[in-house]
This record gives C-alpha cells, sequence and structure tokens, in this order.
C-alpha cells in the first residue's frame, strides 16, 4: 500500500511530515459522529500514520513517565508561550483541529483541552498508548516517546448557543450558578500536555475484512452461515469502516498481491465458516427459537451472527461472538509478537513470531497491535463516562435514556438508583407476604439487613402480570407461582429447623456496582434498571452485537440526540443550531419481551416516588448524632458503619467505586429502613386493623368501631352462651328474644385479632358501645336455665334408665320364657293384652306371675312413661301394666291364673297362689343391657356425649355401642382398607366411663357385620385401646384413640 502526501502529491510520506511550503487547506469541517451510541462502550479507534521517517531522538521515556515541562525560558516580544511552554521556534500545524507543535528533537507536543465528563475516557485512551508503547520499545527495540502531564483544571462559562440545550439536560458536565442574581451556566475543562513520537508501525497492511453472513434462518437450528469478503476500498462492506479509518485513503490491492493472498482469504473464510457452525450448534442446538421457548419467550430475533477469529486474542480461535474480522498482512518477520487483550497482565499472555507474507485475523478492539497510533485522536472520544465535577450536582440525568456505565456519580443521583431499587425490592416483598396472609407488622429486622431474597425471586413485574391474569393461569402456573411466593415468606419468616437455622432473610443485598452502572431508563410510564453487563438483557450484550444486530428494527430503537465534536462539545451549523442526529439504543419494547419477565432487566420506581424518602434520609444522617445513636442503630451497627455513609453525604468527589464509597452510600438505605422499620411495621399494623374493620362493615352494612377487651370483658365473654345453647328450646321458650338476640350480637361482632405482640387477642366490633354489665346480667339468666336444664336432664336419664331395664327384663323373660327376639322383633314389638278376663290385679301379681323382677311403685311407672315410652309393654294413666310383650307359654299361665281366679270368685274353687316376689339385690347383680340398639337410642346416646376427654389413658374392656362407620374408604393406616369408626360408651360399670365419643381408623375388613349383613351400628361391642388427644373441631367433642382392638360384646 502506497501512500500520497495530500500537500505536494508525491509518494512515501504524509502532510504532517511533508518538507514542502504547507498550501492554504480548506477549514476542517466538523467532524462527524463516530462510534458506539452515547453511553456505550469507550472504544477509540486509532488511524494509520504515514511510512515512518527517521526520528532521531536521545530520548527514549518510559511511557509512565509524566512529562515535565520545559523551564520558563527569557520572555522577549517575539516570545510564543502556550500554558508556559515555549513554542516559539517549533513548527505549528493544525491536525483535525487539534494544534500541533512539532519540537527540534522530532516529537510533537499538543495540549488537548478535556471536558471534564469525558475524563474516565481519555485516561482509558492513554492507558492502552502507554501499554502499546511500552510493549513495542521493549520487545521491539523502538524508541518512542509518550509523555503527559495534566496541566490546569478551570471552569468556563458555558457557550451561549449552547445554554437552551443545557436547560434540557444534554450538555454534559454543565451546571448553572447564581451570579449577581442571575443563573448562568458554566462547565469545567482539564488541559493536558502531551508530547510523543510519529507512531509509526509499517509491519503490518489493511487488506480487508471478512463478514459473515446467514445464520439460524428459521430459528430451529437450521445453521446456514456464508462468509463475505470484502477489500479495503469496497465500499459495499455491510460492516463499515469507522473510528480513524474514516480518514485514511486506500489504494487498491494489485493484482499480483491480490493473486498471493488469496488462498488465505478462502482459508481463513472456511475457517470462519466452519467455527461459527460449530459455536452456533453448540449454543443452540436447537436453534434459538427453541432455546427462547425454554426460558419462557418467544419471537426472539436470531442474535448469534458468527465466530471470527482474532489472531491477538487467540491464534487458535475462541469463543467469543465475532460476525467479522479484519484481515492485515504482515509485511516482515516479527519478532515476539504479543499474544492477549490489551490490558492482561504479563502471566496471562504469550509471544510467538509471525513470518513475512502471513495474512491475520483481528477483531475490531485489538486495532491498536497492528495499527499506527495517531495521538490526536485522543481527543475522538466516544461514550460519556459522566465523571462528576467538584462543582457539579445535579447536572447528571440519572434516568437519561443514553446514561450507563457510570465510574463515579453525584450522591442525590446514585441514591435515586438505590433506593428506587431496594423499595421496589421491599415493597414488593411486602405484596408477596400479604398475598400469603402473613402478617408484615411482624417482619423482622433481617428484612433490610440481611440478603437472600433475590430480585429474580421477588421480580414485580412478574407479579403484577400474573395478577392481572387473575385466575386465567395453569395449574402448572398456579403451582409454581405459589412454590415462589412460600419460598419468600418462609426466607422472612422460616418454619423448618433448617430454615430457622439459617435464619431468616431480607432484600439488602448491596448491589452497588450494578447500581452505579446500570441504564436507568423510563418505557410506557414504568422505571428499569438495566445491567451494565448481563447474560440476559445487559446493555454491553446488545452492543456487542451492534454489528450483527444494527440493520434490525426489533432490537434497536433510533433516537435523536445532540452531536459532539471530539472534544466533548457541541456542534453548531451554520445557521447557530445545535446538529442533532439519530443514534440507536436496545429497544425497550425488545428489552421487555425478552428479559422483563426473567427479571434480566429489573422493573423499578421512578425517581419521584423516591425523592421524598432520599431527602429524608439525607436529613435523619446529617442529623444524627453518632455517639448517641438510636438503639435499633445501636444494635447493628459500629460508630464507623454510620460515620463512611455520612462521609459520602458532605464530601464533593461524589460516589463512585474508588475506596468502595459506592458500597458505603448504598448501606445509606438501609441505615435509613432500619431507622423507620418500626414506623413501617406500626403502618402495616394500622393497614391490617383498618383491613379488618372494613372487611366487618362490608359484613354487616354498618359503620362500626375497633376494640380489645379488656380482662373484666374478656372474663364476661368467656362465660356467654353458645350459640347452640341460646337456639335450645328450654332456653328460647323461658327467655326474651331481645335478650338472645343481644348475646348473639355481642357474640357475632366478637373476633380474635393480632396485636402488635404477634399474639391473638380478644375484640369486638360496635357501632355503640357494648353494656357489659348487661350481658353479664343476661348470661346469668342463660346459666340458670341451663343449671335446670341440666337437673332435668339427669331426671330424666334416670327414667330412661328405669324404662330400659323394664324394657330388658319384659324382654329377658320372654326370651327366657322360649321367644326369638329378631332385629325386625325388636323394632316391631307386638304387645299382647293382659289376659285378667274382668278381674282385678297388680303390677306385683302378673310380673311375679311371670317371674319378672321389678321393684317399682305405680306412681314411679306413671313418672317413667310419662317421659320415656316402653315398646314391651304399656301402662294405663294409673301405673297399672295394661299389655305387654308375651310368649305362649306365658299368655297360657296368664289365662289359666285368671280363669282360677275367676273361678274361686265365683265359689267354683281355690284362689291360686301368686309366687312371692324375690328382693332384688342391685348391689350384686350384673345388670343386663341390649345388645343391639336403634336409631333413637342412639340419637339419644348422642345428645348425652360427655364434653370431656375418656378419663383413662389405656382402656381395658371399655363397653359402648358401634355409632358410625364411615361409607369411604381410606388409604392411612391400612392401605385401601381403612374405615372410621365412632363408639360411643355405654353400659360400664363405672359410671365415669360412660358417654364418651371415641374415634379412631379401623380396619375395614376386621369391623364386626351386622345382623343380616347390615352396618354394625348399634352393635354393643368391647374395645381395648390407648387414649390420645380430645378434639373439638367438629360439632361434637370427642376423644381419638389408637391400637384399638374391638369386639361384638
Amino acid at each position: 500500500m502506497v501512500r500520497v502526501c495530500k500537500n505536494c502529491g508525491v509518494a512515501g510520506h504524509n502532510i504532517r511530515t511533508c518538507t514542502q511550503p504547507l498550501k492554504p487547506q480548506a477549514p476542517p469541517s466538523p467532524p462527524k459522529k463516530r462510534g458506539r451510541p452515547k453511553g456505550s462502550k469507550n472504544k477509540v479507534s486509532p488511524s494509520p500514520a504515514p511510512t515512518p521517517s527517521t526520528v532521531t531522538t536521545s530520548v527514549v521515556t518510559d511511557p509512565q513517565v509524566v512529562a515535565q515541562p520545559p523551564s520558563s525560558p527569557p520572555i522577549t516580544s517575539r516570545t510564543k508561550i502556550k500554558h508556559g511552554i515555549d513554542v516559539s521556534e517549533m513548527k505549528e500545524k493544525e491536525v483535525r483541529g487539534q494544534v500541533q507543535y512539532e519540537t527540534k528533537k522530532g516529537t510533537f507536543i499538543v495540549f488537548p483541552e478535556i471536558n471534564i465528563t469525558r475524563e474516565e475516557t481519555f485516561m482509558n485512551v492513554v492507558r492502552r498508548i502507554e501499554e502499546v508503547v511500552k510493549q513495542r520499545n521493549s520487545s521491539e527495540g523502538m524508541k518512542l516517546v509518550f509523555k503527559i502531564k495534566e496541566l490546569k483544571r478551570e471552569e468556563k462559562r458555558l457557550p451561549a448557543s449552547l445554554e437552551s440545550y443545557a436547560l434540557k439536560g444534554v450538555v454534559p458536565g454543565s451546571y448553572p450558578k447564581k451570579v449577581a442574581g442571575v443563573t448562568v451556566w458554566y462547565w469545567e475543562t482539564i488541559t493536558y500536555m502531551v508530547e510523543h513520537s510519529e507512531f509509526e508501525d509499517s509491519k503490518f497492511e489493511y487488506i480487508g475484512q471478512i463478514v459473515m453472513a446467514g445464520g439460524d434462518n428459521d430459528g430451529f437450528g437450521n445453521w446456514n452461515f456464508v462468509s463475505k469478503y470484502y477489500d479495503r476500498t469496497d465500499s459495499g462492506s455491510p460492516s463499515a469502516l469507522g473510528g480513524s479509518k474514516a480518514w485514511q485513503e486506500y489504494e487498491p490491492i494489485s493484482a499480483e498481491l491480490d493473486q498471493r493472498i488469496r488462498p488465505q482469504i478462502d482459508n481463513w473464510m472456511n475457517i470462519f465458516q466452519e467455527h461459527s457452525l460449530q459455536q452456533a450448534r453448540k449454543k443452540f442446538p436447537d436453534g434459538q427459537e427453541m432455546e427462547a421457548r425454554s426460558r419462557g419467550l418467544s419471537g426472539v430475533k436470531k442474535i448469534y451472527g458468527g465466530g471470527c477469529y482474532c489472531f491477538k486474542c487467540n491464534p487458535k480461535g475462541d469463543e467469543m461472538w465475532r460476525g467479522s474480522a479484519n484481515l492485515y498482512l504482515t509485511t516482515q518477520d516479527i519478532k515476539n509478537y504479543r499474544i492477549g487483550r490489551l490490558g492482561k497482565q504479563e502471566d496471562a499472555v504469550s509471544y510467538i513470531d509471525i513470518p513475512k507474507g502471513k495474512l491475520v485475523p483481528m477483531g475490531g478492539g485489538c486495532e491498536y497491535s497492528v495499527n499506527p497510533i495517531d495521538i490526536e485522536l485522543v481527543t475522538s472520544l466516544y461514550g460519556d463516562s459522566r465523571i462528576k465535577s467538584t462543582k457539579q450536582n445535579w447536572w447528571q440525568n440519572p434516568y437519561g435514556m443514553y446514561g450507563w456505565g457510570f465510574k463515579q456519580m453525584d450522591m442525590r443521583a446514585f441514591l435515586t438508583r438505590t433506593f428506587a431499587y431496594y423499595n421496589k425490592k421491599f415493597e414488593t416483598a411486602m405484596k408477596m407476604l400479604r398475598s400469603k396472609n402473613r402478617h408484615t407488622f411482624l417482619i423482622p429486622d433481617s428484612m433490610v439487613l440481611e440478603g437472600g431474597i433475590t430480585y429474580k425471586s421477588l421480580n414485580p413485574y412478574q407479579l403484577d402480570k400474573y395478577i392481572e391474569q387473575g385466575t386465567s393461569h395453569s395449574y402448572t402456573v398456579r403451582q409454581n407461582y405459589n412454590k415462589l411466593l412460600d419460598s419468600v415468606c418462609d426466607k422472612v419468616f422460616p418454619r423448618t429447623e433448617s430454615q430457622k437455622k439459617a435464619g431468616s432473610k431480607g432484600v439488602f443485598d448491596n448491589k452497588s456496582s450494578f447500581l452505579l452502572e446500570a441504564r436507568y431508563y423510563e418505557h410506557d410510564d414504568t422505571y428499569w434498571l438495566q445491567p451494565a453487563s448481563a447474560k440476559d438483557g445487559g446493555i454491553e450484550e446488545f452492543l456487542e452485537a451492534y454489528d450483527l444486530q444494527k440493520d434490525d428494527e426489533d432490537f434497536f430503537i433510533e433516537v435523536i440526540q445532540p452531536m459532539y465534536n471530539d472534544d466533548g462539545v457541541l456542534l453548531v451549523d451554520e445557521d447557530g443550531e445545535i446538529v442533532e442526529d439519530f443514534v440507536k439504543l436496545p429497544n425497550p419494547d425488545k428489552l421487555r419481551e425478552l428479559y422483563a419477565l426473567s427479571g434480566g432487566i429489573n422493573e423499578v420506581y421512578s425517581p419521584d416516588e423516591v425523592k421524598e424518602d432520599i431527602e429524608n434520609a439525607i436529613s435523619f444522617l446529617e442529623n444524627l448524632d453518632v455517639s448517641a445513636l438510636p438503639p435499633i442503630l445501636n444494635k447493628y451497627f459500629k460508630s464507623q458503619q454510620i460515620l463512611n455513609p455520612l462521609k459520602q453525604l458532605t464530601q464533593i468527589d461524589g460516589v463512585g467505586k474508588k475506596k468502595n464509597s459506592h458500597k458505603d452510600a448504598a448501606s445509606i438505605w438501609q441505615i435509613y429502613k432500619l431507622s423507620i422499620l418500626e414506623n413501617i411495621r406500626q403502618e402495616a399494623y394500622e393497614a391490617y386493623l383498618k383491613g379488618q374493620l372494613e372487611n366487618r362493615e362490608r359484613y354487616t352494612g354498618m359503620q362500626l368501631t375497633w376494640d380489645f377487651l379488656d380482662e373484666n370483658e374478656e372474663e364476661i365473654f368467656n362465660d356467654i352462651a353458645s350459640y347452640y345453647s341460646l337456639r335450645q328450646p328450654y332456653i328460647k321458650d323461658n327467655m326474651s328474644s331481645d335478650d338472645i338476640d343481644f348475646l348473639n350480637e355481642v357474640q357475632k361482632m366478637t373476633d380474635r385479632l393480632y396485636k402488635r405482640d404477634g399474639e391473638l387477642h380478644l375484640g369486638i366490633y360496635y357501632s355503640t358501645p357494648v353494656n357489659w354489665g348487661l350481658v353479664k346480667d343476661i348470661n346469668g339468666k342463660v346459666d340458670n336455665l341451663e343449671a335446670l336444664h341440666e337437673k332435668e336432664q339427669k331426671r330424666i336419664e334416670l327414667l330412661a334408665d328405669k324404662a330400659r331395664n323394664i324394657n330388658r327384663t319384659i324382654l329377658g323373660a320372654y326370651r327366657d320364657a322360649g321367644g326369638h327376639i329378631s332385629y325386625r322383633f325388636r323394632n316391631n314389638i307386638s304387645r299382647s293384652n293382659i289376659p285378667s278376663m274382668g278381674e282385678t290385679y297388680t303390677n306385683e301379681e302378673i310380673f311375679n306371675l311371670l317371674g319378672i323382677n321389678l321393684n317399682y311403685t305405680n306412681a314411679e311407672i306413671v313418672e317413667i312413661t310419662d317421659v320415656v315410652p316402653i315398646k314391651s309393654c304399656n301402662f294405663n294413666s294409673s301405673g297399672l301394666i295394661t299389655s305387654m310383650v308375651l310368649y305362649y307359654s306365658q299368655m297360657n299361665l296368664l289365662k289359666d291364673y285368671f280363669n282360677k281366679k275367676q273361678m274361686a270368685n265365683l265359689g267354683m274353687g281355690q284362689a291360686p297362689t301368686v309366687p312371692t316376689a324375690s328382693t332384688p339385690t342391685t348391689t350384686t347383680t350384673t345388670p343386663s343391657y341390649d345388645r343391639q340398639i336403634g336409631t333413637s337410642e342412639r340419637e339419644q346416646l348422642e345428645r348425652n356425649i360427655k364434653k370431656t376427654k375418656f378419663p383413662e389413658d389405656m382402656g381395658e374392656d371399655v363397653k359402648g355401642y358401634i355409632y358410625s362407620v364411615s361409607p369411604k374408604t381410606y388409604n392411612n393406616p391400612y392401605k385401601g382398607d381403612t374405615k372410621y369408626v365412632g363408639v360411643i360408651t355405654a353400659n360400664n360399670d363405672d359410671p365415669n366411663l360412660d358417654g364418651h365419643f371415641l374415634n379412631f381408623p379401623y380396619k375395614g375388613s376386621e369391623v364386626p357385620e351386622g345382623r343380616y349383613g347390615r352396618s354394625p351400628e348399634g352393635m354393643a361391642v368391647i374395645m381395648d385401646f390407648k387414649t390420645l388427644q380430645l378434639d373439638t373441631a367438629w360439632y361434637r367433642t370427642q376423644t381419638k384413640v389408637s391400637k384399638v382392638s374391638m369386639r361384638q360384646d
């Protein structure tokens, strides 16, 4: 490649090294905006310089040494001083708007003036130049000079044409000041002195570019890459050459050279094509669309565009995504060429020799290693590092469309991000706790002190979408989200032993680096934090794929933005208007579609939503007496942990990674939130009570008040009659309905609610205060009626026992006489009239004659039959038996007796003798009882169930009746053969054992069978068992038992 001088037209040198007088040059046009969109990675593409001329200088300076300006010379009328340097004898030349002075040593001096917002980027360029100079001097034996020194920082008034744009926040580094009561806009600049050699390097010649085309055509793994070659003069390349190459003029490649290097070009094209296919199939074996669907996404564009090599990064290839590579031809043998990216430590690089005539591919970031460095491009800086000035405060827009990758930031701007992020996490966690009915007024201190609850587990955007869709979710989605809710709840309120051992988790994970560097932007009234670097959703991921995606409307949007020159100054056209142009940025719609539901981008609060919190936090810290911290802060923090964030509020150089000041600043949220945590709990508690009150008001349709009961009121309420009791006839028939309704209303309006200590306490809702004295009086009436009813029930129970005794005895005599008592007979007893033949008789006469031992007076019989009917016999109103169940032999006995008695009364014979009744000894004889009872008897037993637990721990030979057997079969504890049996104890020698309802699982195949294959309900049984707990959860009081052995009585 031959370079031609633009000044004299002679080949072999350029305009800067030309010795001929300079021809008049047209005024330079404003440099075009180059590189990535504002806010993207800082990248400076250096420019090739002309063929090197001999530099005769004895100065060989390590690039790390800072240059000192020469001593001040005597000032004369012809002396020209530039920033304290005598440049009178130096040749002056303007190169792309930058004045350059050539020294007698052959080096060049420039005085770049850098906008303070570009300082970080400027120093990044300097670092790269220093590294390359050092490498070339040490490994290639060159004698390059590079010295830099900061001369001054000064405040300058902003040009008038820029003030309207400064008001819009689009002039980086501008800030307002009050001067004589008038707002004037200023910015700061830094002036450097740079001395450097001609950085010429002719060992590499740029040839052209290989670009990958094609890819995953249908999104399902149909990979088909095609590599295309464009030589250096081909303007049709899809990846237009930018940066310094925009200033270069390349001559066409000769036919001879093209023929010589074509085999190498073809070889690299084949390598890139095969490598791209291998990497694509490895990364997306089923295609990018299927990969997206596996993560719950759809409609994903094809991102991967190829895997070209970069010789400097790794000559054997790597897994980096490169859709293109620049080709360079070595013009001589190169010894000890450094392999490894710029900035790598020496132990991470290696050195190789490259023969002359070899074609090597280079990625876009490795131009410094093969292309000459033009120091005048130092001021051609891209991006905006947003360094905060010592005099700036609010100039920085932390939620703008372009800002990201900050190294240092204004305190309030950083706190805006911090509070927007952590407030959103905290409130979302509280929302999830409430959705699972967890009481947020009981949250522990660790909620704001600890980490462990990730943003991904909260994902506010996903939660809102889930709530919006309501019940339309599939079962799987509901299950998965419930698991996520349970996981968050368990981290705040641990349940299991392992969770308790790990401790309660919180939302504060000090993501200070992420907060400092993330892109904070608004889209559709929702604010987001987009990570600077992340596998899913990071802005660097989008910008690194810019060459592959720049024509894809779905991935990028065009946003109009003011244009800046190489010094970071806004460009103005001939009419004095600011020059604006479109830049590409990640499409917010696409970001949300791809990454919002996976938490790749973080939904947060807007600056307005957290502004008050930020100011309150700052005011709190500024007024905090560190020597007398509030107890809650003193419990968790040392004074130094408070002093460091407090220092961040008062220092003037902002927040950044230097000395971890961003971590201290982020902890301000933690400190402030902890200080107001009790207020948050109290607000949550008041909201809980308010919610309970509103629910009750909606239910009753009345405006109510709520209050907890005191000890006296709680004692009265605990004695109040139950709803069941108040519905009983003996209460309703003997009390006024107003009194009953009053007690019912008091019970209905009383509830158990949590107090701040987390314990349940009784309270009452009321529209007018409750007269608890009246409650006590009315309840006294109820208690009196219940006592009378209980006394009556005992009397009735005693009479029922006597009736059962009569029934059993008569039926026993019937059976002893030869009669058969079947199930049908028991339920349909047929009584026969006493065959008295008109003769008078007594009960004792009949009973003694039949051998029935019953000793009840007629008055007792009348009392019994008034309450309980006796199936086996019938008595008249005087208590005289008139009919009874009689077997043939019994009937014949009675007929014979009354026949003889009638004949005797007619004087025709002797009166029959009545057997004498034996005196009953109830203390020694075992009372008889039914072996089977009917429905009415079972219902009577149920009405008399005791409200206490079975009194013995182990029941042995306990008698009772089977009350119920579950119709359904269960699996536990006998798989496929478990029935639940209910038995009411009765007929025991100890009356304390009677009247208890026992409930237990029993093997279905071993449950006794009733008569004729019917249910065993009503059957008398004897059991052994182990007593468990008392259960009052059902409509009856029951004792649970286990290890039951049951047999028919």
